[in-house]
């Protein structure tokens, strides 16, 4: 699916065999590819603020939804 489409819905909950992590580890994001000391300029803030909240949002409510069901 990733070879052919570019993309696979819930390819995060595999992220821990594609990176090669340990179990429970934070998958990465945009920030892990930041150094110590860096300064980010966000041009067309109105679209990009919200999806970076939307991530963060999105991927907590589908832990808890996995926590509020025993997993």
């Amino acid at each position: 699916m990733m070879r052919e489409m570019g993309f696979c819905s819930g390819i995060e909950n595999y992220s821990v065999h594609l990176n090669f992590a340990t179990t429970g580890s934070t998958p990465y994001t945009l920030l892990d590819y930041f150094g110590d000391d860096w300064l980010v300029m966000i041009d067309e803030s109105h679209v990009t603020l919200p999806q970076v909240r939307g991530m963060y949002n999105g991927d907590r409510a589908r832990k808890q939804v996995l926590v509020d069901h025993g997993f």
